[in-house]
């Protein structure tokens, strides 16, 4: 199966999306590049499957949804199988069930066109099966920012990209705390070398 990685491309689109709210110009250059991203990935008879990785607040969820609109893929997210719904305390679903109901969405979308993934996934059946990997790489002071405003936002709920039930939460400690930033860094290293090798 050929494997694409979309690295550098991806770390300047995730860029563009942190600037498109307040630079016009800049929005435009976005649109451009999306478009161009969803040519690609409309060629061809081949299914799309993308699986889009970084820290949080670094415009998965942003981006998923962007090329979702652009090509008709459906979008997966991460949080909403991971979480239970109604639930304001943000606990965890069981690993089977939530690993059940990522498996059933992958085999929903490869059913079809294909599938966008984003965020960090429960197994590693996405990074194996990916045509495409993008991996956002955003400084943290950045992405933290990013994260509190996306808090700003959806205080009170209403984040398409979460379960029901669920609030906003911002915890700025987290962009700056070694152990969380040398095991996510880990994780993403898995999951690019798994890409690779399938």
């Amino acid at each position: 199966m050929e494997q694409r990685t979309a690295v550098a491309a991806a770390a300047a689109t995730g860029l563009l999306l942190a600037c498109a709210a307040t630079r016009p110009p800049v929005d435009e250059l976005l649109q451009a590049e999306l478009a161009e991203a969803a040519a690609a990935l409309r060629r061809g008879g081949r299914q799309r499957r993308v699986l889009i990785i970084g820290s949080p607040g670094s415009g998965k969820s942003t981006l998923a949804r962007a090329i979702g609109d652009h090509t008709g893929l459906p979008v997966v997210h991460a949080d909403r199988l991971s979480f239970e719904p109604n639930n304001p305390d943000w606990v965890q679903r069981p690993d089977a069930e939530v690993e059940a109901d990522f498996r059933r969405a992958l085999r929903a979308g490869s059913s079809k066109a294909g599938w966008i993934f984003e965020g960090d996934a429960p197994d590693p059946a996405a990074a194996a099966s990916c045509t495409m990997l993008i991996h956002l790489q955003l400084p943290s002071l950045l992405c933290a920012w990013r994260a509190y405003r996306r808090y700003q936002t959806y205080t009170g709920g209403g984040r398409p990209d979460l379960p029901e039930g669920l609030d906003e939460t911002f915890d700025c400690g987290l962009y700056f705390n070694r152990e969380w930033k040398k095991a996510h860094a880990a994780f993403l290293k898995q999951v690019r070398g798994t890409a690779r090798a399938a």
